[in-house]
Protein backbone atom coordinates (compact mmCIF):
# COMPACT_ATOMS: atom_id res chain seq x y z
CA UNK A 1 0.00 0.00 0.00
CA UNK A 2 2.79 2.34 0.54
CA UNK A 3 4.28 1.67 -2.23
CA UNK A 4 1.60 2.57 -4.47
CA UNK A 5 0.98 5.84 -2.51
CA UNK A 6 4.87 6.59 -3.19
CA UNK A 7 4.39 5.99 -6.88
CA UNK A 8 0.97 8.34 -7.36
CA UNK A 9 3.14 10.99 -5.70
CA UNK A 10 3.94 13.10 -9.34
CA UNK A 11 7.59 14.28 -9.53
CA UNK A 12 9.06 17.51 -10.53
CA UNK A 13 9.31 16.24 -14.31
CA UNK A 14 6.03 15.05 -14.48
CA UNK A 15 4.33 18.06 -13.58
CA UNK A 16 6.92 20.86 -16.15
CA UNK A 17 5.77 18.21 -18.90
CA UNK A 18 2.16 18.56 -18.11
CA UNK A 19 2.72 22.67 -19.09
CA UNK A 20 2.19 23.35 -22.27
CA UNK A 21 4.20 25.71 -24.00
CA UNK A 22 4.27 28.07 -27.06
CA UNK A 23 5.40 31.36 -28.89
CA UNK A 24 3.33 34.50 -26.94
CA UNK A 25 2.98 35.46 -31.03
CA UNK A 26 0.81 31.78 -31.74
CA UNK A 27 -1.14 32.93 -28.98
CA UNK A 28 -2.03 36.28 -29.21
CA UNK A 29 -2.86 35.67 -33.19
CA UNK A 30 -4.96 32.97 -32.07
CA UNK A 31 -6.87 35.57 -29.77
CA UNK A 32 -6.87 37.82 -32.86
CA UNK A 33 -8.14 35.20 -35.07
CA UNK A 34 -11.48 35.27 -33.22
CA UNK A 35 -11.55 38.57 -31.90
CA UNK A 36 -10.33 40.96 -34.79
CA UNK A 37 -9.94 39.15 -37.61
CA UNK A 38 -9.03 41.08 -41.00
CA UNK A 39 -12.54 40.69 -42.45
CA UNK A 40 -13.77 40.12 -46.26
CA UNK A 41 -11.92 41.35 -49.60
CA UNK A 42 -15.00 43.04 -50.47
CA UNK A 43 -15.11 41.41 -53.93
CA UNK A 44 -18.03 39.47 -52.79
CA UNK A 45 -17.40 36.52 -55.64
CA UNK A 46 -13.54 35.79 -53.82
CA UNK A 47 -14.60 36.20 -50.59
CA UNK A 48 -17.65 33.29 -51.13
CA UNK A 49 -15.15 31.08 -52.36
CA UNK A 50 -12.86 31.68 -49.57
CA UNK A 51 -15.73 31.48 -47.12
CA UNK A 52 -16.28 27.74 -48.79
CA UNK A 53 -13.16 27.06 -48.44
CA UNK A 54 -12.02 28.33 -44.69
CA UNK A 55 -15.07 28.85 -43.02
CA UNK A 56 -14.82 31.42 -40.42
CA UNK A 57 -17.53 31.88 -37.83
CA UNK A 58 -17.18 35.85 -38.03
CA UNK A 59 -17.63 35.57 -41.93
CA UNK A 60 -14.07 36.70 -42.54
CA UNK A 61 -12.64 35.72 -45.83
CA UNK A 62 -9.09 36.76 -44.79
CA UNK A 63 -6.91 35.43 -41.95
CA UNK A 64 -4.52 36.88 -39.59
CA UNK A 65 -0.65 35.96 -41.85
CA UNK A 66 -2.82 35.14 -44.97
CA UNK A 67 -0.23 35.41 -47.95
CA UNK A 68 -1.57 35.82 -51.11
CA UNK A 69 0.09 35.41 -54.08
CA UNK A 70 -1.25 37.74 -57.09
CA UNK A 71 0.18 36.39 -60.57
CA UNK A 72 -0.71 37.54 -64.08
CA UNK A 73 0.21 38.81 -67.26
CA UNK A 74 0.35 42.73 -67.88
CA UNK A 75 -3.29 44.41 -68.05
CA UNK A 76 -4.61 41.36 -66.10
CA UNK A 77 -5.95 43.76 -63.11
CA UNK A 78 -2.98 42.93 -60.70
CA UNK A 79 -2.16 46.25 -59.85
CA UNK A 80 -5.63 47.27 -60.18
CA UNK A 81 -6.70 44.63 -57.35
CA UNK A 82 -3.74 45.51 -55.12
CA UNK A 83 -5.13 49.16 -55.37
CA UNK A 84 -8.71 48.14 -54.21
CA UNK A 85 -7.59 46.18 -51.30
CA UNK A 86 -5.26 49.15 -49.97
CA UNK A 87 -8.26 51.09 -50.39
CA UNK A 88 -10.98 49.29 -48.81
CA UNK A 89 -7.64 49.05 -45.72
CA UNK A 90 -7.53 52.61 -45.24
CA UNK A 91 -10.86 54.15 -45.95
CA UNK A 92 -13.02 54.31 -42.91
CA UNK A 93 -16.52 52.94 -41.99
CA UNK A 94 -18.00 56.06 -42.16
CA UNK A 95 -17.84 59.65 -41.62
CA UNK A 96 -20.21 62.37 -40.64
CA UNK A 97 -20.79 65.77 -43.46
CA UNK A 98 -22.44 69.10 -43.00
CA UNK A 99 -24.03 69.26 -46.15
CA UNK A 100 -24.92 73.03 -45.74
CA UNK A 101 -24.32 75.63 -43.22
CA UNK A 102 -26.08 74.97 -39.84
CA UNK A 103 -27.02 72.07 -40.58
CA UNK A 104 -26.88 68.94 -38.96
CA UNK A 105 -24.85 66.21 -39.39
CA UNK A 106 -25.41 63.19 -42.17
CA UNK A 107 -23.56 60.08 -40.90
CA UNK A 108 -22.28 58.78 -44.24
CA UNK A 109 -21.58 54.26 -44.23
CA UNK A 110 -18.13 54.10 -45.98
CA UNK A 111 -17.51 50.04 -44.86
CA UNK A 112 -14.05 50.45 -45.12
CA UNK A 113 -11.89 49.12 -41.96
CA UNK A 114 -10.10 52.46 -41.24
CA UNK A 115 -7.01 50.63 -40.71
CA UNK A 116 -3.09 51.34 -41.57
CA UNK A 117 -1.40 49.47 -44.39
CA UNK A 118 1.54 49.69 -46.77
CA UNK A 119 2.59 49.51 -49.74
CA UNK A 120 6.03 48.35 -51.02
CA UNK A 121 7.21 49.24 -54.58
CA UNK A 122 9.86 49.60 -56.42
CA UNK A 123 10.84 53.22 -57.95
CA UNK A 124 10.58 51.25 -61.30
CA UNK A 125 7.04 50.17 -61.30
CA UNK A 126 4.06 52.43 -61.89
CA UNK A 127 2.89 54.13 -58.83
CA UNK A 128 -0.39 52.76 -56.93
CA UNK A 129 -0.47 55.63 -55.31
CA UNK A 130 -3.10 57.85 -57.41
CA UNK A 131 -4.77 54.53 -58.51
CA UNK A 132 -5.73 55.10 -54.58
CA UNK A 133 -6.69 58.44 -54.74
CA UNK A 134 -9.06 57.88 -57.83
CA UNK A 135 -10.74 54.60 -56.45
CA UNK A 136 -11.11 56.95 -52.53
CA UNK A 137 -12.56 59.66 -53.90
CA UNK A 138 -14.98 57.92 -56.53
CA UNK A 139 -16.13 55.92 -53.79
CA UNK A 140 -16.46 58.46 -51.07
CA UNK A 141 -18.91 60.40 -53.81
CA UNK A 142 -20.67 57.80 -54.87
CA UNK A 143 -21.68 56.73 -51.27
CA UNK A 144 -22.38 60.75 -50.52
CA UNK A 145 -24.72 61.22 -53.43
CA UNK A 146 -26.78 58.23 -52.74
CA UNK A 147 -26.92 59.12 -48.74
CA UNK A 148 -27.77 62.34 -49.46
CA UNK A 149 -30.42 61.23 -51.89
CA UNK A 150 -32.09 60.12 -49.47
CA UNK A 151 -31.98 62.44 -46.50
CA UNK A 152 -31.69 65.56 -48.13
CA UNK A 153 -34.02 66.54 -51.03
CA UNK A 154 -33.34 70.46 -51.11
CA UNK A 155 -30.03 72.08 -52.62
CA UNK A 156 -26.93 71.76 -50.75
CA UNK A 157 -23.52 73.53 -50.86
CA UNK A 158 -21.18 71.72 -53.55
CA UNK A 159 -18.41 73.46 -52.67
CA UNK A 160 -18.68 72.36 -48.89
CA UNK A 161 -19.39 69.05 -49.65
CA UNK A 162 -16.36 68.55 -52.30
CA UNK A 163 -13.84 69.92 -49.65
CA UNK A 164 -15.44 67.45 -46.97
CA UNK A 165 -14.40 64.62 -49.15
CA UNK A 166 -10.83 66.07 -50.48
CA UNK A 167 -10.28 66.38 -46.48
CA UNK A 168 -11.69 62.68 -45.87
CA UNK A 169 -9.02 61.40 -48.65
CA UNK A 170 -6.66 63.29 -47.48
CA UNK A 171 -6.77 61.65 -43.68
CA UNK A 172 -7.39 58.04 -45.26
CA UNK A 173 -4.32 57.85 -47.48
CA UNK A 174 -2.37 59.00 -44.29
CA UNK A 175 -2.88 55.69 -43.37
CA UNK A 176 -0.81 54.35 -45.68
CA UNK A 177 2.80 54.56 -45.12
CA UNK A 178 4.85 53.64 -48.52
CA UNK A 179 8.36 52.70 -49.30
CA UNK A 180 10.43 51.97 -52.13
CA UNK A 181 12.93 49.54 -51.80
CA UNK A 182 15.18 48.73 -54.26
CA UNK A 183 14.73 45.70 -56.47
CA UNK A 184 17.43 43.81 -54.76
CA UNK A 185 17.23 41.29 -51.90
CA UNK A 186 18.74 43.85 -49.53
CA UNK A 187 16.40 46.38 -50.34
CA UNK A 188 13.35 44.56 -49.80
CA UNK A 189 14.60 43.33 -46.76
CA UNK A 190 15.22 46.66 -44.51
CA UNK A 191 11.99 47.40 -46.25
CA UNK A 192 10.06 45.00 -44.83
CA UNK A 193 11.85 45.03 -41.46
CA UNK A 194 11.11 48.98 -41.74
CA UNK A 195 7.51 48.14 -42.33
CA UNK A 196 6.87 46.01 -39.34
CA UNK A 197 7.28 48.90 -37.46
CA UNK A 198 3.96 50.39 -38.22
CA UNK A 199 1.86 47.27 -36.98
CA UNK A 200 0.21 47.43 -40.15
CA UNK A 201 -2.76 44.91 -41.03
CA UNK A 202 -1.69 44.80 -44.68
CA UNK A 203 1.14 45.13 -46.60
CA UNK A 204 1.13 45.16 -50.25
CA UNK A 205 4.25 43.83 -52.12
CA UNK A 206 3.82 45.32 -55.82
CA UNK A 207 6.37 43.65 -58.06
CA UNK A 208 8.27 41.74 -55.41
CA UNK A 209 8.46 38.58 -57.83
CA UNK A 210 10.20 40.23 -60.23
CA UNK A 211 11.90 37.35 -63.21
CA UNK A 212 15.61 37.79 -61.58
CA UNK A 213 14.35 36.09 -58.00
CA UNK A 214 14.11 31.84 -58.69
CA UNK A 215 17.80 32.23 -60.21
CA UNK A 216 18.79 34.19 -57.57
CA UNK A 217 17.97 31.76 -54.86
CA UNK A 218 19.15 28.74 -56.87
CA UNK A 219 22.39 30.72 -56.72
CA UNK A 220 22.13 30.97 -53.55
CA UNK A 221 21.53 27.57 -52.51
CA UNK A 222 25.13 26.76 -55.18
CA UNK A 223 26.40 28.91 -52.72
CA UNK A 224 25.71 26.88 -49.58
CA UNK A 225 26.88 23.61 -51.64
CA UNK A 226 29.78 24.89 -52.22
CA UNK A 227 30.93 25.93 -48.33
CA UNK A 228 30.21 28.36 -45.95
CA UNK A 229 31.84 31.92 -46.17
CA UNK A 230 31.68 35.05 -44.50
CA UNK A 231 28.68 37.31 -45.27
CA UNK A 232 28.86 41.08 -45.71
CA UNK A 233 26.71 43.87 -44.48
CA UNK A 234 25.27 43.86 -48.03
CA UNK A 235 25.03 40.09 -48.43
CA UNK A 236 21.27 39.61 -48.12
CA UNK A 237 19.70 36.59 -49.67
CA UNK A 238 16.09 36.01 -50.93
CA UNK A 239 15.82 34.00 -48.01
CA UNK A 240 16.47 37.00 -45.49
CA UNK A 241 13.49 39.07 -47.22
CA UNK A 242 11.09 36.23 -47.26
CA UNK A 243 12.03 35.91 -43.40
CA UNK A 244 11.07 39.50 -43.29
CA UNK A 245 7.76 38.98 -44.53
CA UNK A 246 6.94 36.03 -42.47
CA UNK A 247 8.26 38.05 -39.61
CA UNK A 248 5.15 40.23 -40.53
CA UNK A 249 2.94 37.85 -41.08
CA UNK A 250 3.70 35.49 -37.44
CA UNK A 251 4.65 38.32 -35.11
CA UNK A 252 2.48 41.41 -36.28
CA UNK A 253 -0.19 39.25 -37.69
CA UNK A 254 -0.24 40.91 -41.35
CA UNK A 255 -1.80 39.96 -44.62
CA UNK A 256 0.88 40.01 -46.94
CA UNK A 257 0.10 40.54 -50.98
CA UNK A 258 2.75 39.84 -53.46
CA UNK A 259 2.09 40.75 -57.07
CA UNK A 260 3.93 38.53 -59.65
CA UNK A 261 4.30 38.79 -63.05
CA UNK A 262 3.04 35.49 -64.96
CA UNK A 263 5.34 34.93 -67.93
CA UNK A 264 5.27 31.46 -68.27
CA UNK A 265 1.52 29.67 -68.04
CA UNK A 266 1.53 25.86 -67.19
CA UNK A 267 0.33 23.35 -70.41
CA UNK A 268 -3.03 22.53 -70.32
CA UNK A 269 -4.30 24.61 -67.63
CA UNK A 270 -5.28 27.88 -66.55
CA UNK A 271 -2.91 28.86 -64.63
CA UNK A 272 1.08 30.22 -64.66
CA UNK A 273 3.99 29.01 -63.13
CA UNK A 274 4.08 30.70 -59.78
CA UNK A 275 6.98 33.45 -59.41
CA UNK A 276 7.18 32.65 -55.95
CA UNK A 277 10.60 31.32 -55.24
CA UNK A 278 11.85 29.18 -53.04
CA UNK A 279 12.27 29.31 -49.50
CA UNK A 280 8.74 29.16 -50.50
CA UNK A 281 8.45 25.37 -53.53
CA UNK A 282 4.74 26.01 -54.87
CA UNK A 283 2.39 24.83 -52.75
CA UNK A 284 1.00 22.58 -55.44
CA UNK A 285 3.99 20.76 -56.78
CA UNK A 286 3.71 16.75 -55.15
CA UNK A 287 5.58 17.02 -51.71
CA UNK A 288 9.28 16.31 -50.53
CA UNK A 289 11.00 17.96 -53.94
CA UNK A 290 12.64 20.35 -52.31
CA UNK A 291 16.19 19.29 -51.48
CA UNK A 292 16.35 22.36 -49.49
CA UNK A 293 12.85 22.83 -47.27
CA UNK A 294 11.51 25.98 -46.14
CA UNK A 295 11.69 27.24 -42.88
CA UNK A 296 9.47 30.06 -42.82
CA UNK A 297 5.74 29.97 -43.33
CA UNK A 298 4.52 29.01 -46.75
CA UNK A 299 2.13 30.32 -49.51
CA UNK A 300 -1.62 29.64 -48.28
CA UNK A 301 -3.45 31.48 -51.21
CA UNK A 302 -2.86 32.06 -54.65
CA UNK A 303 -4.95 34.26 -57.10
CA UNK A 304 -4.63 33.96 -60.71
CA UNK A 305 -5.51 36.67 -62.98
CA UNK A 306 -6.38 35.39 -66.57
CA UNK A 307 -7.50 39.07 -68.21
CA UNK A 308 -10.12 39.99 -69.86
CA UNK A 309 -13.05 37.38 -70.70
CA UNK A 310 -14.63 39.06 -73.64
CA UNK A 311 -12.81 41.24 -76.06
CA UNK A 312 -12.57 45.23 -75.73
CA UNK A 313 -14.24 46.30 -79.62
CA UNK A 314 -17.94 46.32 -80.47
CA UNK A 315 -19.34 43.08 -81.41
CA UNK A 316 -19.65 42.50 -85.53
CA UNK A 317 -23.23 43.34 -85.21
CA UNK A 318 -23.17 46.51 -83.51
CA UNK A 319 -24.32 49.30 -85.69
CA UNK A 320 -22.96 52.77 -86.24
CA UNK A 321 -25.55 54.58 -84.12
CA UNK A 322 -25.06 51.97 -81.11
CA UNK A 323 -21.64 52.84 -81.22
CA UNK A 324 -22.33 56.13 -80.61
CA UNK A 325 -24.81 56.55 -78.39
CA UNK A 326 -22.37 54.22 -76.00
CA UNK A 327 -19.82 56.87 -75.86
CA UNK A 328 -19.44 58.93 -72.27
CA UNK A 329 -21.08 56.31 -70.60
CA UNK A 330 -19.05 54.31 -68.01
CA UNK A 331 -17.66 51.16 -69.16
CA UNK A 332 -16.72 48.12 -66.84
CA UNK A 333 -14.35 45.90 -68.67
CA UNK A 334 -15.31 42.02 -66.98
CA UNK A 335 -11.66 40.06 -66.10
CA UNK A 336 -11.73 36.20 -65.02
CA UNK A 337 -9.25 34.94 -62.28
CA UNK A 338 -8.79 31.57 -60.43
CA UNK A 339 -8.24 31.29 -56.86
CA UNK A 340 -6.52 28.53 -55.15
CA UNK A 341 -6.50 27.93 -51.44
CA UNK A 342 -3.89 25.88 -49.93
CA UNK A 343 -5.62 22.98 -47.46
CA UNK A 344 -8.96 24.73 -48.37
CA UNK A 345 -12.37 22.89 -48.45
CA UNK A 346 -14.16 22.38 -51.61
CA UNK A 347 -12.99 23.19 -55.76
CA UNK A 348 -10.69 26.05 -54.30
CA UNK A 349 -8.72 23.46 -52.39
CA UNK A 350 -8.01 21.61 -55.45
CA UNK A 351 -5.41 22.04 -57.83
CA UNK A 352 -8.17 22.79 -60.48
CA UNK A 353 -9.21 26.06 -58.41
CA UNK A 354 -12.11 27.69 -58.63
CA UNK A 355 -13.06 30.73 -60.89
CA UNK A 356 -14.14 34.51 -60.08
CA UNK A 357 -14.11 37.21 -61.90
CA UNK A 358 -14.44 41.25 -61.27
CA UNK A 359 -14.73 44.55 -63.11
CA UNK A 360 -12.73 47.26 -64.02
CA UNK A 361 -13.97 50.52 -64.52
CA UNK A 362 -11.81 54.04 -65.23
CA UNK A 363 -11.58 54.73 -61.49
CA UNK A 364 -10.72 50.82 -60.44
CA UNK A 365 -11.70 47.75 -59.58
CA UNK A 366 -15.96 46.98 -59.67
CA UNK A 367 -16.79 44.70 -57.33
CA UNK A 368 -19.83 42.64 -58.26
CA UNK A 369 -21.07 38.48 -58.72
CA UNK A 370 -20.33 37.46 -61.76
CA UNK A 371 -23.66 35.76 -63.33
CA UNK A 372 -22.38 32.94 -65.06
Amino acid sequence: MAADTHAAIPTTASLLAEIETGRASEITLALRYNTSPPGPTFVPELDEILLQARPHPGGSSLQRGDLVEVVGPSGAGKSTLAAFLLMTWVLPRSFALVPAPGGEAVEVPLGGRGAHAVLLSPASHPPLVPRIEAALRSHIETRVAATLAETQPRDLRAPLISGAIDELVGTSLERLAVLQPRPRALGWTLALRRAALDAPGLVVCDGFSDAFWPERWEDEKGERRRGARVRGSQDATTKDAYEAVTALRRDAGAVVVLTAQGVRPIPNTPFFKAQLPAPYPSPFAPRGTDPDPPTAWPLNIQLTLLGPSRPLQFPAETTLVDALRSRGQPTVQVLDAMVRVVGGKGLAGTLAGAKWSFGVASHGLVPFTHEK
